[in-house]
């Protein structure tokens, strides 16, 4: 789904969740450096994005990624869930 189809829906584009999930990520994990979008996935129904982030835990800009995927409501923008990506 392009930027334009998901405004023409009605959705928010992908670009504009991961904005969001990124500021939720912001709030939450003080210290997070370096916060890189990994994936995008509109779930099956359409009720929401799942982005996945990367980031660093501290000022270092080397070292191990946490990743957390997030949820994001298609029609509002919303953060829904904050996750751990496992494996």
């Amino acid at each position: 789904m392009t930027s334009k189809q998901s405004q023409a829906s009605g959705k928010i584009p992908p670009q504009q969740a991961a904005e969001q999930a990124a500021q939720y990520l912001r709030a939450f994990v003080t210290g997070a450096t370096n916060i890189t979008v990994e994936e995008v996935e509109l779930s099956p129904d359409a009720a929401h994005w799942r982005i996945t982030l990367s980031y660093l835990a501290g000022p270092l800009l080397w070292g191990p990624k946490t990743y957390k995927v997030f949820d994001i409501d298609t029609q509002s923008g919303e953060v829904l869930a904050m996750r751990i990506r496992e494996g």
